[in-house]
């Protein structure tokens, strides 16, 4: 039966290429339509993805499968969760009926009784529909027997496991499956603690990477017969003596494949840990910064190396909390580049001419001629639909693109065949044929960087993504003037790149580019290698910026709500006001040393409505002297001018202080300044301060204080979240409770019940 979905009317061999265009999570949705849908994705989808598929399932609200590359896919939910006034859709999903709903017009939420059966339903239907196995899973206690449930599914292992629940301890059989049973070929971490009593007496299997946060159960038993890569052991109850044992162990041949240990212990004495070795240790004074093979960072300085009879050298380390270093020569980093060298020499460098630049009052059609064969897509299509799609185009589509180079000219020539009737299609892209109400939706599911370069395909293009396009964007529009010169879309975790801005003396001799039209300029673009963005080129970068701004904000008739700079500060932000009605929400300054001049107008006269961010350094003997004004969110990450005088002044929400010349007595006047009402609308303070002394910062306020020993995580309106261990709990006269914390950073944390999340966009 012929689908009625218009999309599937187009032949199989453009088809595919469609879908394999399409982003993972739209064809999840799409796959739900009907069972024809489900057929034809499963079937023509063939593009392997690089990303790995994983399925979240511990302790958060919704756990979720998503891809490494890109994001959510499909989530889950309690069905109790679910407003009763909302619009009840469902598909049919592990032979039931589900109910499912669209999450910021993203992932689809699906809404079970019991989130196991959920999540396991969930996996089953993506790993088949994609034919691809899942390669990292993270589970707590309610959802542990998802890794058995996996692991019966598929052959090849899993490659990560991820145990995480604070609340509950796993049993001492759960403990046992993860490190002796679980098929996992290279990474286990366990973020939990063990029971008690728990002790593993069976030897380690060979584990690539194993983190374990809360380590105490380590013997020296079981250190000894680990054979991993990375070794990252959290509370350890290990000893000196039993680091040296282990250290002796390496330098015999033990745990061969090594590249880092780290474990934290009680106290760390480096002379005891290399007794009997200083004869072959090697003092070294400021090493900097070793990553290792599976990401770790740690900063090595004032460590000792020592050599192995093969020749390889560790370096063993002390760092300030307690944590004993062990790392061992980056051989794999040599390796890498000299495979990248072979690799540049054996694959051939095809010399192509270099791209011209024509000035910005050239006005012309024609785009710049290119003797080699074109880069346009289309005519990479094979040559069967390639003809189908040629008859579709009108005579002046087709006589625009005979001019772009020889090969499109002799194409259109030799494989245009249909005679001109009259009755062909006005739109020469066949997806525009789709009646709106689809075709609004297909546009709305489109990423933003994919619709602008769409857009500038044609006139036609860009005016039905104008007028389609109306389902709001996740995050806020930012225009960037940092190194990486661009706009995007940011929420508080990531941004998605939609167009950028390059140097053009930085284009390379050796790389074709297409040529698109702005602001009446041929302007050179190319698809960034990663995030696959355009990239547009310009002799003047901050002219650059200021086109694609206009040109974005009047395909999609929003505005500008972020700006993020460096050098030009007052300039960009005083353009992006000038040009809009509505206020922006965030500013942020970053990169260089801001003049005493731009750090007062960020403070004082920049007309924002929420957030400012200030990541650059202030002229030595800045000082602001006026009252701070309304501010929701205000981050300096370099806070020494601020003053006790500044701080009672400042009415936010969130007021994060990095490097403050505070003393514990200042935040102790604050901390009665906002019991008297002062900053009432505060929710999260956090500063660091040095060297924090609990009993002064509470210093004549303990009769209203109660200790609380229990962990609690705290999230700030604007995202911020804190984990707070052993804090005190103070209440304002009104009812207001907030936690007094120090942190491990010499920060001193001040969070306010309860929590509220809404507020960052």
């Amino acid at each position: 039966m012929t689908s009625p979905f218009p999309l599937f009317h187009v032949p199989n061999l453009p088809l595919a290429r469609i879908i394999d265009f399409m982003e993972p999570n739209e064809l999840v949705s799409l796959s739900f339509c009907s069972q024809k849908n489900h057929s034809v994705i499963k079937t023509l989808q063939k593009t392997p993805r690089d990303e790995r598929l994983l399925v979240r399932g511990a302790n958060i609200g919704v756990p979720f499968l998503s891809l490494t590359n890109f994001g959510c896919v499909l989530s889950t939910s309690n069905i109790a969760y679910i407003s009763s006034s909302e619009k009840e859709e469902y598909v049919k999903l592990g032979g039931q009926k589900v109910r499912v709903k669209m999450a910021l017009g993203e992932y689809l939420i699906t809404y079970w009784e019991d989130k196991l059966n959920g999540l396991k339903a969930i996996t089953d239907y993506v790993t088949d529909l994609f034919n691809i196995d899942l390669s990292e899973i993270c589970v707590c206690k309610d959802t542990f027997k998802l890794i058995e449930h996996v692991n019966i599914k598929q052959k090849t292992p899993l490659e990560k496991v991820v145990y995480v629940d604070w609340s509950t301890s796993p049993s001492e059989d759960e403990m046992n499956y993860i490190l002796r049973d679980c098929r996992c070929s290279s990474q286990i971490c366990i973020y939990s603690e063990a029971l008690p009593n728990f002790r593993f007496s069976n030897n380690f299997r060979r584990i690539d990477c194993l983190d374990i946060s809360n380590s105490n159960w380590v013997t020296i038993d079981n250190l000894l017969s680990m054979d991993g890569i990375d070794i990252y052991l959290g509370k350890a109850s290990l000893t000196n003596s039993d680091l040296n044992v282990f250290l002796r162990h390496w330098l015999s041949g033990g745990c061969p494949r090594l590249k880092l240990f780290s474990a934290r212990t009680a106290s760390v004495d480096l002379l005891q840990v290399l007794t009997g070795l200083l004869r072959n240790a090697v003092f070294v004074e400021g090493r900097g910064d070793y990553t290792s093979p599976f990401g770790y960072r740690s900063a090595l300085s004032s460590g000792y190396d020592i050599q192995r009879a093969d020749g390889v050298t560790a370096t063993v380390c002390k760092q300030i909390n307690g944590t004993l270093v062990i790392a061992v020569c980056l051989i794999i980093w040599i390796i890498s580049v000299l495979f990248q060298t072979i690799k540049s020499l054996l694959i051939p460098n095809i010399p192509l001419p270099p791209p011209h630049f024509p000035p910005s009052q050239t006005v012309s059609i024609r785009q710049p001629d290119v003797p080699e064969p074109t880069s346009f897509p289309l005519l990479l299509v094979p040559y069967v639909p390639l003809r189908r799609i040629i008859d579709f185009m009108e005579p002046k589509t087709l006589v625009s693109l005979s001019f772009c180079s020889q090969k499109s000219h002799s194409v259109i020539k030799t494989q245009r065949k249909a005679a001109f009737n009259g009755r062909l299609c006005s739109s020469p892209f066949p997806l525009f044929r789709v009646p709106f109400v689809p075709l609004r939706r297909i546009i709305n599911f489109m990423k933003a960087d994919a619709l602008v370069a769409l857009s500038f395909c044609s006139q036609k293009s860009h005016s039905v993504i104008k007028t389609q396009r109306k389902e709001p964007f996740n995050g806020r529009l930012c225009v960037s003037e940092r190194f990486d010169r661009n706009l995007s879309f940011r929420t508080f975790r990531n941004y998605d790149c939609v167009l950028s801005v390059s140097d053009c003396s930085y284009f390379s001799n050796s790389e074709r580019s297409d040529y698109v039209k702005m602001n009446g300029q041929d302007v050179p673009v190319q698809v960034h290698r990663s995030d696959g963005n355009l990239v547009s080129y310009w002799r003047n970068k901050m002219d650059g910026l200021k086109t694609i701004t206009d040109y974005v904000t009047n395909l999609y008739n929003i505005d500008v709500s972020e700006v993020c700079v460096s050098k030009n500060a007052i300039k960009l932000i005083k353009w992006v006001i000038r040009r809009q009605k509505t206020p922006l929400e965030s500013v942020t300054v970053c990169g260089v040393t801001s003049s005493e001049e731009e750090t007062i107008y960020i403070l004082r006269d920049c007309e924002t409505l929420s957030q400012i961010e200030i990541a650059s350094f202030s002229p030595r003997n800045f000082r602001f002297s006026e009252k701070f004004r309304r501010i929701d969110f205000l981050d300096i990450w370099y806070g020494k001018w601020v003053t006790l005088d500044n701080l009672l002044t400042m009415d936010g929400i969130d007021i994060i202080l990095g490097s403050s010349s505070l003393s514990n007595n200042d935040v102790n006047v604050f901390l009665e300044h906002w019991l008297s009402g002062g900053c009432p609308r505060l929710k999260l303070f956090c500063a660091r301060i040095g060297t924090v002394d609990i009993l002064q910062l509470l210093d004549g306020l303990m009769h209203n204080v109660v200790f609380v020993e229990d962990r609690r995580y705290y999230t700030s309106p604007f995202g911020y979240r804190r984990t707070l261990s052993f804090g005190y709990d103070i209440q304002r006269a009104d009812g207001v409770t907030a936690t007094v914390c120090e942190q491990e950073n010499e920060n001193v944390v001040i969070a306010v019940w309860p929590e509220t999340t809404q507020n960052y966009n």
